[in-house]
């Protein structure tokens, strides 16, 4: 997408979202109830969508048990090489966080992705997970245009107004079209999407610690293939952010 139409699609989004806080009271971004305090979500929801942030693997983000060791992993990714340090993630890809996550991928879902995002800058805030940019996994523009908005790059968003650290939208670019990941195999997942992102020509420098963020992570293809092509552009440092994992 040119620069100016870029910047022009930016701003008229911004205005409709900030009408549209304006026209309507506050409420729960999922639910629909009432707030008692001033924040997205009311706190039924926030704990629902929170429960099982603490009980995950740092360096995958899988479910663990309450004593689990985890020093160099959990039982399943100790083995395992990863071109990113950690993963952190509001919940499992389960019961209301897993209807929040289909309510985003449509385009009426920005602001409760937005809503999502500052919930998961909240966590990473007060964790010790350091990083100087935001960048989101990136749609390809023929998606992106179908769908209305990129959810990553909005979660993106929402992290950032809670961190303060700036997203870089342009950064990462998905250069070929990827067919639809469900249903196939890991391997075929990896084969699917090799090569598919690489950092923009425009880009003078990048950044040495990144956030990288995606909405869910399934069996981490996705997000492996995006950190390997930030790694080979200069980035020393990738933390992966994701709102659901699953326990594939």
């Amino acid at each position: 997408m040119p620069p100016l139409a870029w910047w022009v699609w930016q701003r008229c989004r911004q205005l409709i979202l900030g009408v549209r806080d304006f026209v309507f009271p506050p409420v729960c971004w999922f639910c629909g109830g009432a707030l008692e305090e001033e924040c997205d979500f009311c706190r039924q929801c926030r704990q629902q969508f929170q429960e099982s942030s603490s009980r995950a693997c740092p360096r995958c983000g899988r479910s663990v048990g309450p004593f689990a060791d985890i020093a160099a992993g959990c039982d399943r990714c100790a083995s395992e090489r990863y071109p990113f340090q950690s993963v952190r993630r509001l919940g499992r890809y389960e019961g209301v966080l897993r209807e929040a996550v289909l309510r985003i991928k449509d385009f009426n879902g920005e602001g409760l992705a937005l809503a999502l995002g500052r919930l998961l800058g909240q966590i990473l805030a007060q964790s010790d997970c350091r990083f100087d940019a935001i960048v989101p996994v990136p749609l390809h523009w023929l998606r992106y245009w179908q769908r209305g908005y990129n959810q990553a790059q909005a979660i993106a968003e929402g992290i950032s107004e809670v961190t303060g650290q700036a997203v870089l939208p342009r950064l990462l670019r998905r250069r070929r079209y990827t067919p639809s990941q469900i249903s196939q195999s890991v391997a075929q997942r990896e084969e699917n999407l090799r090569g598919a992102f690489v950092v923009s020509r425009w880009t003078k420098s990048v950044p040495s610690a990144i956030l990288l963020v995606d909405d869910v992570m399934t069996t981490g293809s996705t997000l492996r293939e995006a950190a390997r092509a930030l790694r080979s552009a200069g980035a020393r440092t990738i933390h992966v952010a994701v709102l659901a994992r699953t326990e594939v």
